[in-house]
């Protein structure tokens, strides 16, 4: 589809070509039942073979200037008709429809409407057999192709080319689905061509700001800015065919703000600013399900289990031209990205758990989780040669007889808001030992001697000893017996025996102190 209208523009930003209208609002003037005053003729091109299609609009002087009153189609023969008119003065424009390359004129033969020719119908009188002669235009043709704009080059929603000379410009808003355009009824001059995304303009919440931003815009060719586009001469007639554009770059780089990283509950995405004039000032606006993120106005957005399940995109917002006066907007043009996977739960850093503690019935035996992500919690659970131990779900656990002979592991299992649970299990501990409590036997006194009592321990294990005055070992007391020389005279006694056996865990359990050596 082409649309041409005359209207004075510098910049086109993406979707939102504003073809200016001509029509200007005001009172249509009435005709009273005896008025028969009307205007008729035939549009024709250049060869004198009639146009179909043509929009006739009617204008009529007023108090205040120029006012729209109506408008026709011409007819198969060309022929066009504004009947039942009061007398007062007119002019009437004559665009071209679709598709038709023909430049637009004003009565009679005039560029526009100030320079137009008045049309009296003073005292009813009656305007027939108007010929208007529309002279064939220029035109520029060619395809846009893209890789990243959802729908392929038919989400392309305009293709604008505005004169740098004159009023004209022209717009085809419905590129073809395999990206073909044209732009017809052109005169020659220089033109700046922008090829737009889907999408219009609006305003969007950037942090705590709103912008007014129309979706971004590439020029011909490949050039992110309508000051820095290629400039398309084209003379008087001149079909241009050819005029390509990759609507996903400029200067060689994607306009989009591509997305890198994991989009999961604790990972950093990084979003690139794309290709922008030198000097542009770039706003980022994160979004979640379309939601505005508070705060996430930078290229990097750190995810976080608000976001889970929700898709995350991306816009980035560049100021081409500062506001004019404090009541204008500031001119924007945002693109934006969005990813295809939403946001999956967090991977949780977890260590392994170890068990520390002596391994022996009637001991406490603790978990030592290791580091974990911040602000995760836990619970536990313990195992008797792989069974879960009943209620053992603290993070320490006393051992009893029951546990006699068996290897203890623990499960440690994390949970954080927004990441996946995490289980890790420590290794298995040797064989719980059964351990007695040493005793000393023998009178405490120099030149006796002492005997060490292991107590009650698993059968088959092995001892050794150690002895010691005050809590300090005695050089060279490693037996079982300790006789007591006058250096002890004063000193109160313990002894430390340890038990191996193969298969189970080593244990040193200590006696009583026992009174003074006398």
């Amino acid at each position: 589809m082409n649309a041409l209208a005359r209207a004075k523009s510098t910049v086109i930003t993406v979707a939102a070509v504003a073809l200016a209208s001509l029509i200007v609002s005001g009172s249509a003037v009435a005709a009273s039942a005896a008025d028969t005053a009307s205007i008729s003729g035939t549009v024709r091109d250049e060869g004198a073979a009639p146009i179909a299609g043509v929009r006739a609009e009617l204008y009529a002087e007023m108090s205040w200037g120029w006012g729209y009153v109506t408008s026709t189609l011409t007819n198969a023969s060309g022929g066009f008709s504004f009947p039942g008119l009061p007398s007062d003065d007119y002019t009437i424009s004559f665009a071209p429809g679709e598709g038709q390359n023909y430049l637009p004129e004003w009565w009679d033969d005039k560029p526009d409407r100030d320079a137009a020719a008045t049309i009296s119908l003073a005292g009813g009188h009656t305007r027939t057999g108007l010929v208007a002669t529309l002279a064939t235009g220029a035109s520029i043709s060619g395809t846009v192709s893209t890789t990243y704009l959802s729908g392929g080059p038919s989400a392309i929603a305009a293709v604008c080319a505005v004169g740098r000379t004159t009023d004209a410009n022209a717009c085809d808003f419905e590129v073809d689905a395999d990206g073909s355009y044209t732009l017809a009824g052109l005169p020659a001059d220089d033109y700046t061509i922008a090829f737009g995304g889907e999408g219009g303009c609006g305003e969007y919440e950037v942090g705590d700001e709103w912008l007014w931003s129309c979706r971004r815009a590439v020029y011909w060719s490949q050039k992110p800015s309508a000051q820095s586009a290629t400039v398309l001469t084209l003379a008087d007639h001149e079909q241009r065919t050819g005029v390509d554009q990759d609507f996903d770059y400029a200067d060689g780089v994607l306009i989009y703000p591509r997305i890198t990283g994991t989009p999961a509950v604790g990972k950093t995405l990084t979003a690139a600013r794309g290709s922008w004039d030198a000097g542009t000032t770039v706003r980022f606006q994160w979004r979640a399900d379309d939601v505005p993120i508070d705060g996430a106005t930078s290229s990097k957005l750190t995810l976080t289990a608000s976001q889970l399940g929700k898709r995350i995109s991306v816009s980035v917002f560049g100021r081409t031209r500062p506001a004019e006066t404090p009541d204008s907007y500031d001119t924007w043009e945002s693109t934006g990205w969005t990813m295809d996977d939403k946001v999956a739960a967090g991977t949780l850093v977890a260590a392994k758990p170890a068990v520390s503690g002596t391994v022996a019935v009637g001991s406490t035996l603790a978990v030592k989780r290791g580091t974990w992500s911040r602000g995760t919690s836990f619970s536990y659970r313990w195992y008797a040669n792989g069974v879960a131990i009943s209620k053992a779900t603290g993070s320490t656990f006393t051992l009893t007889k029951a546990q006699a002979g068996k290897k203890i592991s623990v499960k440690v299992t994390g949970s954080k808001k927004g990441y996946a649970s995490r289980s890790v299990t420590s290794s298995a501990t040797a064989k719980v030992m059964t351990a007695g409590k040493p005793s000393i036997s023998g009178t405490v006194a120099v030149g006796k001697k002492l005997t060490a009592k292991p107590g009650a321990w698993t059968k088959g294990t092995t001892f050794t000893y150690r002895w010691y005055a005050n809590g300090k070992a005695i050089s060279k007391a490693t037996t079982s017996t300790l006789s007591l020389s006058s250096s002890l005279r004063g000193k109160k006694i313990t002894v430390k025996v340890t038990g191996k056996k193969s298969g189970y865990a080593t244990v040193t359990k200590a006696s009583k102190t026992t009174a003074r050596v006398r």
